[in-house]
């Protein structure tokens, strides 16, 4: 008779400690289920995010006769993925010095699929200042889509030559 208290009392805590281990398991598993979602909708909004360099990468025309202070040229790039991009996210750096790059006052307000926009790329002289005889440089593009939750991002990085 001196056994059965004692038995029932290891059956009951067996069975607490047996809910709680279950119980931080499920929660475990329901938080790692929700960030692989997570990281699964992040990696589609990227693969749907592209874009494409139209102009020709060999001869880019680099304007120095603009003002004393800053230099110039255009870059028209095409979004090529599947989703609308933010125009504002855009940046460009070349050489790795980041530019200053504004779509011009004739492109659209949204950038659809498909749809180019001529940027113009500004920097102060002192920042960049490209030799007169034609030279290579890096060109680094970053752009993120319209959505907010989640945006997707793109970058490339192309050589150019700036004449």
């Amino acid at each position: 008779m001196g056994d059965g208290p004692s038995e029932l009392i290891m059956l009951t805590t067996g069975l607490v400690v047996a809910t709680i281990v279950s119980s931080l398991l499920l929660s475990t598993w329901g938080s790692i289920s929700q960030g692989l979602d997570n990281q699964g909708e992040q990696e589609l909004m990227d693969s749907k995010t592209r874009i494409s360099i139209v102009n020709n990468p060999a001869s880019i025309t680099w304007d120095e006769t603009g003002t004393d202070t800053d230099v110039k040229t255009s870059i028209f790039i095409q979004n090529s993925g599947k989703t609308t991009l933010n125009i504002e996210s855009t940046y460009i750096v070349i050489g790795g010095v980041m530019m200053t790059a504004s779509p011009s006052a004739a492109s659209p307000t949204m950038w659809s699929v498909g749809e180019v926009i001529e940027f113009e790329i500004t920097v102060l002289v002192a920042d960049f200042n490209p030799p007169d005889v034609p030279t290579e440089f890096f060109l680094n593009i970053g752009v993120t889509s319209e959505l907010n939750s989640p945006t997707g991002t793109y970058s490339t990085s192309e050589v150019i030559r700036l004449v």
